[in-house]
C-alpha cells in the first residue's frame, strides 16, 4: 500500500481498502459482500457528493489491476522458489550466515568455518551416479571378449 493513500487521512484509507475489498469478492467471483464491507460502503459514500459510485468504481477497477499483478509477481516467486535444489539454498544460507555473522563471535565463526570445511569435502566426494558412470567405464574396457572353445 502506497503512503500516499495514508496522506489525507482516515476516509480516503476506508474508501481504498474497501475498494479492495470489493475488487478482491469480484475477481474471486462471490456475489456477495460481507456485512462489514457493507457497512464500509455505507461509511464512504455517507459524505461524498454526487459522483462518488463512479469514482468508487474506478478505484475498484485500480484496486484489480493491483491484486491481479500482485498475484502474478508471487506466482512468480513461488515458481523461483520451487526451482531452486536443497545444494543453492544451502549455498544461500551459507552465504547470508557469513554476512550477517559478527567477527568477535568466535564460537559462530568456529562452526561456520567447520560447516564449510564438511562442504567442501562432501562437494570433493564422487556421486553414486558418478562412481557407478566411472565403474562402467572400467568394466567396459577390462571386458576382454571370450572366444568359443572350439573342438579339435
Amino acid at each position: 500500500m502506497a503512503i500516499l493513500e495514508l496522506v489525507d487521512g482516515k476516509r480516503d484509507m476506508l474508501w481504498s481498502m474497501t475498494a479492495r475489498r470489493v475488487a478482491r469478492s469480484a475477481i474471486l467471483g462471490t456475489k456477495w459482500l460481507s456485512e462489514s464491507a457493507r457497512d464500509a460502503m455505507y461509511r464512504v459514500f455517507q459524505f461524498r457528493g454526487p459522483d462518488a459510485v463512479n469514482q468508487f468504481d474506478e478505484e475498484v477497477e485500480r484496486q484489480k489491476k493491483l491484486l491481479l499483478r500482485e498475484d502474478r509477481r508471487l506466482k512468480r516467486e513461488r515458481e523461483t522458489i520451487e526451482e531452486r535444489t536443497v545444494k543453492q539454498i544451502e549455498e544461500r544460507v551459507n552465504q547470508r550466515a557469513s554476512l550477517t555473522m559478527s567477527r568477535h563471535n568466535k564460537r559462530a565463526m568456529k562452526e561456520y568455518i567447520a560447516r564449510m570445511r564438511e562442504q567442501e569435502s562432501e562437494d570433493s566426494k564422487p556421486t553414486q551416479e558418478e562412481m557407478d558412470a566411472e565403474l562402467n567405464k572400467i568394466k567396459a574396457a577390462t571386458t576382454v571378449r571370450q572366444r568359443p572353445v572350439s573342438e579339435a
